[in-house]
C-alpha cells in the first residue's frame, strides 16, 4: 500500500515539475516577447526614430508609469489662416546623440529619422520650436511597424504636396476613380510611397540623394552677402497655381478653366445660328460690293464650323467618312494628349472668356471649399481654341492667348505677382500652359542663343558691367544679374541639371534684388517688357550692342502709352526711324532710367529660367479620391 502511495506520489510530483517547467518556459517566452515589445517601443520613442521630435512626441505621466505618445497633424486651412511662409528645403536629419550610430553620409554627419514624416515636415520646414502654432497634437495609441506615425487627412497631404510639386507616376488622377495602391509619387524634394495595409493608407517619405549646386560658387557667395532675402512663400497664391488659379492681390483670383463642349455651344448659339432665308435674301439686296463665297457662307451659315462641306469626287471612289467632325478641344484635354494633338491646335488662338460659376460644378471646385479659399474673390474664365480671324472682342494678346480689357487689367497684376521664392515653380499643366505663353517671345530668344552658350554678349556688355561695378553699387547688381542670366543659359545649353533648395534662393534674392533696382514705378516697364514682343526685341538688340556705360546714362520715355524708341539702336534703322514708337496697354507715362531697362530684361529672363525649370503638378486631383485618412510612417 506504501508502494503504491509512493509511485503515486512520485508521479504527481513529476507532473507537477512538468507543468512548471512548462510554466517557466511559458513565462520565459512571453517576457522575451514582451522585453522585445518594449525594446521595439522604446527604439520607437527614441531619438534616432524621432529626431528632434522627441521631446514633444512621448511624454511620462506623473508617476511614471505610463509614457504617452502625441504626434503633429497638419491642416491646410489653419495653415491659410495663420498665413504659413514655409521654408523649404532639403531635409538633411540631425545631430548624432548615440554612439555607434552609423550617420547619413550624403547628409555629412547627420541622419535621417527613421520615422519619414519627421524627415518630410524638415523639408516643409515645421519644427517643435514653432510651439504648435501651424500644427495641433493629437493621440496616439500603438506604433505602425514599430514607428511612431503621423496621421494626415488625405486631402490636406494632396493639397500640401501640390504645393511641392509632387508627380503621380504610373496611373494619373481620374475624379472617377479612386486611387489605386499601391502607387508612388514624385517630387523635387523625393518620393512618396503609398500601400494598402491592416492599418489603412500607408505612406511613407525617401528623400533624394544630397547633390551639389548647380549655379556657381561665386554667384552664391555674392548673393548670401547681399542685404537682400529672398521673396517670401505664398502659401495661398501656391495653393491656387496647382488648381489654376492666379492671384493678384491678397483676395482676388483669377480661376481658369477648359471650356466643354457645352460652354462653347451657349457661347457660340448666337453668333453661329443660320440666318432665316428671308433675311439673308434682304442682306443680300443691302450689299452694294460684290461677296466672296466665303462671304455668301458667312451670311447664310455663320461660323466656319456650321458651314456645310461640298461633296467631294474622292467620297464617290472611297465611301462617306463615319467619324464625326472633331469638336474645338479644350486646353486641358491638349495638354492630356501627345504630339498629334499639340498640332491639331498650334497655329490657333486661346480665346479666355467669362464663365461664371464653372468651379461650382468642377473637382476643383471641391478643393478650394477643402483648402479654406473660399472667401477669396473669383474672376472665373474659360479658353477655347479660335483662328486668328475670329477672336471678335477678345482682341488683347499675351502670346497667342487673346482676352478682353477687364481680363488684361487683372492679367498684368497677376503676372507681375509670380517671382521667385525659394522653391521650383510649382503650377498646374493648365497654369503652366498659360504662363509658358506670356513669356515665350523671352523662350524664343533664348532657343536661339543655345549655340552661343549666353544670352548677353561676355565679352562687351558683361565685362563692361564688372567696370561700372566698381564705381556704382547698383552697377554691380546688374553685373552679377548677368552673370547669372548667361550662367543659366550655359547650363541649359550643355547639360542637364537639377537645381537644389539653395540654387532656388538664389535665384530669389537675385530677383529681388532686380525689382528694387527697378523700382516700384518700373513694374509697367517689366509688363510692357512681357506684353509688347516688339517692344522686348527692340529693348534686348539695344542692350546687347551698348556699353553699360551708355546704357546707364539711357533713358525711356512713354507717353499716352507709347514707347519713344528714338534713342534705341535698330537692328533695322531704316524701319526704326520711321517707327512712331511702340504703344503698349496699361503703361501709364513716365520716364524709365537706363538702369530700370537693364533690371526689367533680367528680371524677364530670371522669371523665364525659373519657370523653365517648373515641376508641374497633378496630385491636387487626388483631394477627393485617395483614402480619407492616411498614416505616414
Amino acid at each position: 500500500m506504501g508502494t503504491m502511495t509512493d509511485w503515486i506520489s512520485a508521479i504527481c510530483s513529476l507532473v507537477a515539475a512538468v507543468v512548471a517547467l512548462i510554466t517557466l518556459l511559458t513565462v520565459y517566452q512571453a517576457s522575451i516577447q514582451i522585453l522585445n515589445r518594449r525594446q521595439l517601443y522604446h527604439l520607437g520613442l527614441s531619438k534616432n526614430s524621432l529626431g528632434p521630435w522627441r521631446s514633444v512626441v512621448a511624454s511620462s505621466s506623473i508617476l511614471r508609469m505610463q509614457t504617452q505618445i502625441m504626434t503633429p497633424t497638419l491642416s491646410v486651412p489653419l495653415l491659410v489662416s495663420k498665413r504659413w511662409e514655409p521654408k523649404i528645403s532639403y531635409p538633411v536629419g540631425f545631430e548624432l546623440g548615440l554612439k555607434g550610430t552609423e550617420a547619413d553620409l550624403e547628409a555629412g554627419g547627420v541622419a535621417l529619422a527613421r520615422a519619414s514624416w519627421v524627415n518630410f515636415l524638415e523639408g516643409l520646414g515645421v519644427s517643435p520650436e514653432d510651439d504648435g502654432d501651424f500644427y495641433e497634437m493629437r493621440y496616439e495609441s500603438e506604433l505602425v511597424n514599430g514607428i511612431v506615425p503621423m496621421r494626415w487627412e488625405g486631402r490636406d497631404l494632396a493639397a500640401i504636396c501640390s504645393i511641392l510639386g509632387f508627380q503621380s507616376i504610373g496611373s494619373k488622377p481620374n475624379a472617377g476613380k479612386l486611387m489605386e495602391l499601391p502607387t508612388q509619387w514624385c517630387g523635387p524634394l523625393g518620393w512618396l510611397q503609398f500601400r494598402a495595409s491592416s492599418e489603412g493608407c500607408i505612406v511613407e517619405y525617401r528623400r533624394r540623394s544630397v547633390i551639389k549646386n548647380q549655379l556657381s560658387q561665386e554667384l552664391h557667395d555674392y548673393y548670401k552677402g547681399l542685404d537682400v532675402g529672398s521673396r517670401p512663400f505664398k502659401l495661398k497664391s501656391r495653393l491656387w497655381q496647382s488648381i489654376s488659379g492666379m492671384c493678384f492681390s491678397d483676395q482676388k483670383v483669377i480661376s481658369l478653366s477648359d471650356a466643354s463642349e457645352w460652354a462653347e455651344k451657349m457661347r457660340n448659339r448666337e453668333e453661329n445660328a443660320e440666318r432665316p432665308f428671308d433675311e439673308a435674301c434682304e442682306v443680300f439686296i443691302e450689299c452694294e460690293e460684290k461677296l466672296t463665297d466665303d462671304r455668301v457662307m458667312g451670311i447664310l451659315f455663320g461660323k466656319k464650323a456650321n458651314r456645310p462641306e461640298g461633296l467631294q469626287p474622292e467620297a464617290f471612289k472611297n465611301g462617306m467618312s463615319q467619324l464625326s467632325p472633331q469638336h474645338t478641344r479644350g486646353i486641358s484635354d491638349l495638354l492630356n494628349s501627345e504630339v498629334k494633338g499639340i498640332e491639331d491646335n498650334s497655329k490657333k488662338m486661346v480665346v479666355l472668356y467669362p464663365s461664371r460659376g464653372h468651379l461650382a460644378v468642377s473637382t476643383e471646385g471641391e478643393l478650394v471649399h477643402s483648402r479654406g479659399l473660399e472667401k477669396d474673390d473669383l474672376y472665373e474664365y474659360s479658353y477655347i481654341y479660335r483662328d486668328e480671324d475670329e477672336v471678335g472682342v477678345y482682341e488683347h494678346k499675351l502670346g497667342r492667348l487673346c482676352m478682353d480689357m477687364e481680363l488684361l487689367k487683372h492679367m498684368k497684376e497677376a503676372i507681375l505677382e509670380i517671382g521667385p521664392d525659394g522653391f521650383y515653380f510649382s503650377p498646374s499643366k493648365l497654369l503652366n500652359f498659360q504662363v509658358a505663353q506670356i513669356w515665350s517671345h523671352a523662350c524664343s530668344v533664348s532657343e536661339r542663343c543655345l549655340d552661343q552658350k549666353c544670352i548677353l554678349p561676355i565679352d562687351s556688355l558683361e565685362l563692361s558691367a564688372g567696370e561700372e561695378a566698381k564705381k556704382h553699387a547698383s552697377g554691380e547688381e546688374l553685373y552679377y544679374a548677368i552673370k547669372l542670366i548667361n550662367n543659366f543659359q550655359l547650363i541649359k545649353s550643355t547639360s542637364r541639371a537639377m537645381f537644389t533648395t539653395a540654387d532656388m534662393v538664389l535665384i530669389s534674392r537675385a530677383s529681388v534684388s532686380l525689382r528694387r533696382l527697378i523700382g516700384s514705378g518700373g513694374k509697367d516697364l517689366i509688363w510692357a517688357i512681357l506684353a509688347s514682343p516688339e517692344l522686348f526685341d527692340r529693348l534686348l538688340y539695344h542692350i546687347t550692342n551698348t556699353t553699360m556705360k551708355d546704357l546707364l546714362d539711357f533713358s525711356l520715355t512713354c507717353k499716352s502709352g507709347r514707347f519713344d524708341l528714338k534713342l534705341v539702336k535698330c537692328s533695322e534703322p531704316e524701319a526704326g526711324q520711321a517707327a512712331d514708337g511702340i504703344k503698349v496697354e496699361l503703361v501709364e507715362d513716365g520716364t524709365f532710367e537706363g538702369i530700370q531697362v537693364v533690371a526689367a530684361l533680367m528680371d524677364v529672363f530670371l522669371n523665364l529660367f525659373w519657370i523653365d525649370r517648373s515641376w508641374v503638378t497633378d496630385v491636387a486631383l487626388y483631394d477627393t479620391t485617395m483614402p480619407q485618412s492616411v498614416t505616414m510612417c
